[in-house]
Formats: C-alpha cells, sequence, structure tokens
C-alpha cells in the first residue's frame, strides 16, 4: 500500500468542505496544499489513536483502549495544528515532509498491527475514526463531510493493517 493513498483518500473525502476548519476570516491559501496537509493530520492522528489503543490492549481492559484512542486522537488532531495550513505559506517541500512523516506513522501502525486480532483491531479502527469524526465536528467541520472523513479514515486504516475486510470496519 501507498501511504500517500491514504492521505489522498481522506483528502478526497474532506472535499471542499475542508475550508470549514479554517480559521475566522482567513483568505489566503493554496486550496490544494492545504487540503493534503490537513489530511496529513486528520491520518496522523488517525495513526496516533490506533498505536495507543494497541499499546493500551496489551495492558488494559477494553473501555481503557477506547479511552486511549480517543485521548489519542484529541491530543493530535487540534485546532491549532488543522488551522495551521491556513495561516502558515506552505511550500511543496513542507507538503512533502508531511506526508513522509504521515507515512511513517501509518509504516508504525501497520508493523504495531501485525498479528494482532482482527476483530481488535477492527474495533480500535472503528473508536478511532469515529473519534476522528467527533474532534472535526468539534473544529467546525459539518456532520455530512465528518461523516465522509470517519469513513474514509477507517477505510485507509483497513487497509493499513491489512485487515480480512478490505473494505474496513464501517
Amino acid at each position: 500500500m501507498d501511504p500517500d493513498e491514504a492521505v489522498f483518500a481522506v483528502a478526497d473525502a474532506l472535499g471542499p468542505d475542508f475550508i470549514e476548519l479554517a480559521p475566522d476570516g482567513e483568505a489566503h491559501f493554496d486550496p490544494s496544499t492545504i487540503a493534503l496537509i490537513a489530511a496529513t493530520s486528520i491520518v496522523t492522528a488517525a495513526c496516533g489513536g490506533v498505536l495507543a489503543a494497541i499499546q493500551q490492549s496489551a495492558q488494559a481492559a477494553t473501555v481503557s483502549v477506547l479511552q486511549a484512542v480517543t485521548q489519542a486522537v484529541r491530543g493530535r488532531l487540534s485546532r491549532g495544528r488543522v488551522q495551521q495550513p491556513f495561516t502558515e505559506v506552505t511550500d511543496d517541500a513542507a507538503r512533502d515532509a508531511a506526508l513522509d512523516a504521515t507515512a511513517a506513522d501509518l509504516a508504525e501502525v501497520q508493523r504495531s498491527a501485525a498479528g494482532l486480532d482482527q476483530a481488535g483491531l477492527a474495533e480500535i479502527i472503528q473508536a478511532t475514526a469515529a473519534a476522528v469524526r467527533q474532534e472535526l465536528e468539534g473544529l467546525g467541520l459539518s456532520p455530512h463531510p465528518a461523516e465522509r472523513v470517519r469513513r474514509s479514515v477507517s477505510i485507509q486504516l483497513a487497509v493499513t493493517v491489512n485487515l480480512q475486510d478490505a473494505g474496513g470496519p464501517d
């Protein structure tokens, strides 16, 4: 799997609605680059959620695992992080660096998930995608595009961890 595909899929799911995540009054932006950078933030947050859940699952009950997902996503999908590309000029090098960092996060998720129970992984992915949706709505994204992003994150994480159901958990 090409890690950039996950970011492009999430950027496609955001569609033109990504502008809802911009700070009030922001007018200067390169839509293509900002959408990709916003998508890298979302995928990175989702990866953090999965990794936190995998680490926690080795030590605790399911409730703790799902709480770890939510906390990890919330910690990585902050208003400042999502709105940063709207307020800073981002060039191709910055975009490429964000894509490379996200690819490393996806590779770490894939390594960490290897050999884990498929049902447990599916639950972690569902919880992670739901946490992403909740945080995006909290940041101002409307429910319909937030749901599209949730579905895309779910599918991309399922592909990353090689869940048997290639369509991903829903």
